[in-house]
């Protein structure tokens, strides 16, 4: 292979790495882009694309980017949720505002409250139950001293 074709990014890419345009076909798709304009705007045919997104690597940094990007979103949203709720309590407590608007609050914070409980519950639940998959697969004494040398 050429040093032209490998620094124009045509170069074969191991299995689990992304060709260059593959890389900027995945930003595209990241920055919300549909598979066809995504593939147009790099150069690319729909075809391509929808081959490609069958690809373990492309699929990979797909998965990535969006897992990056739910955690940024994430973030940005719990620094969001105390002031929130300060607000949404400030009108609750607020004689002079309306019942309705009172009580929506209040409701909003409730329900917050319950979610959140659930989503800890959840992820509380889920630990456990990793532990324990990974004391049960975890090597016993026994075979860590097992030997397949004759």
């Amino acid at each position: 292979m050429s040093e032209q074709n490998a620094a124009s990014g045509n170069a074969r890419p191991k299995e689990d790495e992304l060709t260059t345009r593959q890389a900027a076909y995945v930003a595209q798709r990241l920055a919300g882009l549909s598979q066809k304009t995504a593939a147009e705007k790099i150069g690319i045919a729909t075809r391509t694309a929808r081959t490609w997104e069958t690809l373990p690597a492309v699929q990979q940094a797909l998965r990535s980017g969006q897992d990056e990007l739910i955690s940024e979103a994430t973030a940005t949203a719990t620094a969001l949720l105390r002031p929130a709720l300060v607000k949404l309590m400030s009108i609750g407590d607020d004689a002079e505002a309306p019942a309705s608007a009172r009580v929506t609050a209040l409701r909003a914070v409730a329900d917050l409250a319950l979610k959140l409980r659930e989503v800890d519950d959840v992820a509380e639940r889920l630990a456990i139950i990793e532990q324990r998959l990974n004391e049960y697969h975890a090597p016993t004494p026994e075979s860590r001293s097992l030997s397949f040398v004759s």
